[in-house]
């Protein structure tokens, strides 16, 4: 599955009317378990199987945070920054260890 993620900018005419432009900066590619249950939970079965993302734009890109939740807190969050994405490059954040797992959340 792939996510398109954007920036929204805005500039003023003449008119001082207000334009938002919104132009993807990065597509969030990951694939996720199908199901999530007790019996994964308890043996640590990955959640998420791999997260990527790629920078689209000419510009780097600076200060990033991805944070997986869910709603209801069934697995522990996870959140991964990454300082700086040069331009046209996918990173895959993280490795095997650290993945989020069906471990309950609570």
């Amino acid at each position: 599955m792939t996510t398109d993620l954007s920036q929204s900018s805005t500039a003023d005419n003449t008119t001082a009317e207000t334009i938002e432009r919104t132009a993807p900066v990065a597509s969030l590619q990951f694939d996720m378990a199908k199901k999530v249950n007790f019996a994964s939970a308890q043996n640590d079965v990955p959640v998420l199987k791999a997260l990527s993302i790629t920078n689209t734009t000419e510009d780097a890109l600076d200060n990033i945070q991805i944070t997986l939740t869910a709603q209801p807190a069934v697995i522990k969050s996870k959140t991964w920054i990454i300082d700086r994405l040069s331009c046209l490059v996918m990173v895959t954040p993280g490795s095997g260890s650290g993945s989020p797992t069906g471990t309950l959340g609570m």
